[in-house]
């Protein structure tokens, strides 16, 4: 058929019979879906006012010492069945009406689904599912496959570490959370407390096998290969295998030495590209053209493989072209910014095993993470369909999942040891105060991950106006050198950007401003919250994992999480019975 702009029919070009077709039974139910919704926009509504979340299983003021996070506006939660792996519920924040598509969606309702500020990465997007589409740091959520690989390689787990404070490794120095917030220790803990608690200065020690705090070194070996090889084993490198093509599952991944490298080099050479052009080469040595100038900068990214000493750097870079009087600059920039970092360090196994650094992982991997860990080690492919029936009402075998992967540990117990720390967490470590009141033992996990930099204006141009003033330069100038630079840079995609051009022309006219003084009115991105986990703690039977952006702390996805076991629980249907049993779930 043919529609004009408006949806109405013009003519029909091809009539056929229509074929009856399969029908398909999702894994989802949707008052439950709804449910789950509804409770993600509450509890983000409260968040961002920084109000009191209160139900009959608990009362918890979401506010921090920060006043409301005004940006938590965005989230996802995964909702799956831990024996097999079935999507029970997935929702994203914010969503929309799919029925405004049907007959063609007008540029108001368009409009309504676009992102308020575009140059944004995590503005709320309701046509992104955040679930499948949004992979991120999973902070403390990591812990325990760090606690795991270390119990396998021999650690006890009643062994305990004396949390000290920080770390000092080189010159960079890695604090346990409590010693960055107010310069208290937590003493000496056990894996139970420091899963509990999510003491840093102990997941330091035990992914490095060394008790810094004793300065000895642990009963077993662990290296980087070890603690990769334990995230690669709870699916956390592949894709989970949801069969909705469109949007395509993203799926994180596993950092290691290699992919260290490869991002480094992919950083230095969008890098050079930013800086060097034709123009930077010495027309004595080399032709000027873009395939010369493409041919050093790959020159200059695989030179990190070697990570020549400063002096051989320079004479390679002079060698290879570049102008003397850039040379200098180029050579610290490549030397010092990336080719120093290039191999995996001490200061990388840190971050990794906190959950920090280079880690992603989208909300569907977590739960299944989660899920795995709850079912004794069984990875199931996550699904979202139940069966398919033809028109004769016949199963069909259209979908075919992979057999389930059955994981294998040296240990027999292994697992149990994460566990009762997951459940010491929301009993007596940081989660408790959102479980006080809830009837059913649950285990689970906050995670913080951090998010650098600042809150990019909708429009550079009026935000840099707005604060010249600040920048002791004049307007008239400021525009004059922002053409001249864009007119001599024409070949530059970068100055197509009025933006950065008029950021440049800024810096030209006061060459004492930095990029930092030019965002000093920007507001920081706040920190994604995590909240990971399984419930029943004595008989498992779903997996959640809830994200939420700029949500600042990792507890405050609790609220969900509780809820939504809540919900599938039944309790909130059989409220006043459930609330008299409430010893009887209690743990000793």
């Amino acid at each position: 058929m043919v529609v004009d702009s408006k949806g109405m029919l013009v003519r029909v070009l091809e009539k056929e019979e229509p074929i009856p077709g399969d029908t398909v039974y999702l894994t989802i139910d949707i008052e439950f879906q709804k449910k789950v919704e509804k409770i993600l926009e509450d509890v983000l509504g409260v968040i961002q006012t920084g109000g009191t979340y209160e139900t009959p299983w608990g009362s918890n003021e979401l506010l921090g010492t920060q006043g409301p996070r005004e940006n938590a506006n965005a989230g996802a939660v995964v909702v799956t069945d831990v024996k097999t792996g079935e999507v029970l519920a997935m929702a994203s924040y914010p969503s929309y009406d799919p029925n405004l598509f049907v007959t063609g969606i007008n540029s108001e309702n368009w409009e309504s689904l676009m992102p308020e500020n575009l140059r944004d990465p995590l503005a709320p997007r309701p046509l992104m599912n955040i679930a499948m589409s949004t992979a991120v740091q999973p902070g403390s959520t990591y812990k325990m496959l760090v606690g795991l690989a270390a119990v396998e390689q021999g650690l006890d787990p009643a062994y305990k570490i004396l949390d000290k404070g920080f770390i000092q490794v080189g010159e960079h120095t890695f604090g346990n959370w409590l010693w960055n917030q107010s310069r208290a220790t937590m003493g000496n803990q056990s894996l139970y407390e420091a899963i509990a608690q999510s003491n840093n200065y102990y997941f330091y020690s035990i992914a490095n096998a060394y008790d810094y705090s004793k300065e000895r070194a642990l009963p077993y070996t662990m290296n980087i290969d070890t603690l990769v090889e334990y995230a690669e084993m709870f699916g956390l490198n592949d894709p989970t295998g949801i069969e909705i093509q469109i949007p395509r599952e993203r799926y994180g991944g596993v950092p290691d030495p290699a992919s260290k490298s490869r991002m480094v080099k992919a950083m230095l050479r969008n890098h050079l590209n930013r800086i060097l052009s034709p123009s930077d080469l010495d027309e004595e040595k080399v032709e000027i053209t873009d395939e010369t100038l493409r041919t050093v900068i790959e020159e200059l990214v695989a030179m990190s493989d070697e990570n020549p000493p400063r002096y051989q750097v320079y004479e390679n870079i002079v060698n290879l072209g570049i102008k003397t009087e850039r040379a200098n600059a180029i050579t610290d920039l490549v030397k010092y910014s990336y080719y120093n970092q290039t191999y995996w360090s001490l200061a990388d196994t840190m971050n990794f095993s906190i959950g920090q650094g280079s880690h992603a992982y989208t909300p569907l991997q977590m739960a299944n993470y989660m899920a795995t860990m709850a079912n004794g080690g069984i990875r199931n492919q996550v699904s979202v369909v139940k069966h398919i029936l033809d028109q004769g009402e016949n199963k069909k075998q259209s979908i075919v999942r992979n057999d389930p992967v059955v994981l294998t540990f040296q240990k027999e117990n292994s697992l149990d040891h994460i566990k009762r720390g997951m459940l010491a967490a929301t009993v007596t470590g940081g989660a408790r105060s959102y479980f006080n009141q809830f009837p059913i033992n649950v285990a689970a996990k906050t995670g913080t991950a951090q998010r650098e930099g600042k809150i990019p204006p909708a429009d550079e141009v009026i935000y840099l106006l707005e604060h010249l003033r600040y920048f002791n330069v004049l307007e008239e100038d400021v525009k004059n050198e922002t053409q001249r630079l864009v007119r001599e840079n024409k070949d530059n995609h970068l100055f197509k950007d009025e933006g950065y051009a008029m950021r440049e022309a800024i810096k030209r006219l006061n060459p004492s401003i930095r990029n930092d003084d030019l965002d000093q009115f920007k507001s920081d991105y706040d920190n994604f919250s995590w909240f990971t986990g399984f419930a029943p703690y004595e008989n498992p039977q779903i997996a959640i994992s809830v994200l939420i952006f700029q949500g600042g702390s990792g507890g405050y996805g609790a609220p969900v999480f509780r809820e939504i076991v809540a919900e599938y629980m039944g309790l909130n249907q059989t409220e006043n019975n459930t609330i008299s049993l409430f010893n009887s779930f209690q743990i000793e």
